[in-house]
């Protein structure tokens, strides 16, 4: 069921404020530590094994 979008006075300034103290907060994360974490929720060690080798792979590509 689709609506009306409806932008009050004030409104896009919530936004950016919020949106702005979010961003602040985020942290940078190591192609190796994405590529385990990720790899570490696939099922099967197989699975495990590639998806870490290839973040050791992105991260020794883009260490050079």
């Amino acid at each position: 069921m689709a609506g009306d979008l409806v932008i009050e006075e004030g409104d896009l300034e919530v936004l950016r404020d919020r949106t702005r103290d979010l961003s602040s907060r985020l942290q940078s994360v190591t192609v190796a530590t994405a590529g385990d974490y990720i790899s570490s929720g696939v099922g099967g060690v197989p699975s495990q094994d590639r998806g870490a080798a290839r973040a050791r792979l992105l991260t020794r590509r883009s260490s050079h």
